[in-house]
C-alpha cells in the first residue's frame, strides 16, 4: 500500500493495520466477521509535508485454508501509534496485491 503524508514530521511514528479474510461464497452465504489482522508502524525520518511511503505486509493464503476460487476481502485502517503520532492525517493512494502461483490454468 501506498501514499503520503500530507503534513511535515520528523522522527514520528504511525500504525496501519491491514485485516483480510478468505471464504467460499455461495448462494446466501454469510461474511465471517473473524479477521487475520497484520499491524505495521512506521517511523518517519525527516519527512517534508506530501512525503510519499509505501507499507508492504505478506499474506500466505497456502497456510490459512483458502482455496482456490475463495474470495479474499481486505480492510487497511489506521491504529493509534506506540508513541509520537504523526501530525495530521494519511493519504492512500492505493495497493495492489501481487501472488505467486505454481500452476497456471487447468490440465488438457
Amino acid at each position: 500500500m501506498g501514499g503520503w503524508l500530507p503534513s511535515a514530521n520528523n522522527a514520528k511514528k504511525f500504525n496501519l493495520q491491514f485485516s483480510w479474510e478468505c471464504w467460499s461464497p455461495t448462494n446466501n452465504s454469510i461474511v465471517p466477521i473473524v479477521t487475520q489482522d497484520v499491524p505495521i508502524e512506521t517511523t518517519t525520518g525527516d519527512w517534508d509535508a506530501y512525503t510519499s511511503f509505501k507499507v508492504p505486509f505478506a499474506v500466505v493464503l497456502s497456510s490459512s485454508g483458502c482455496a482456490a476460487g475463495d474470495i479474499f476481502a481486505l480492510r487497511i485502517r489506521r491504529l493509534a501509534a506506540s508513541g509520537d503520532e504523526i501530525t495530521g492525517e494519511i493519504v492512500v493512494e492505493g495497493a495492489a496485491i501481487t501472488y505467486t502461483a505454481n500452476k497456471l490454468g487447468i490440465a488438457s
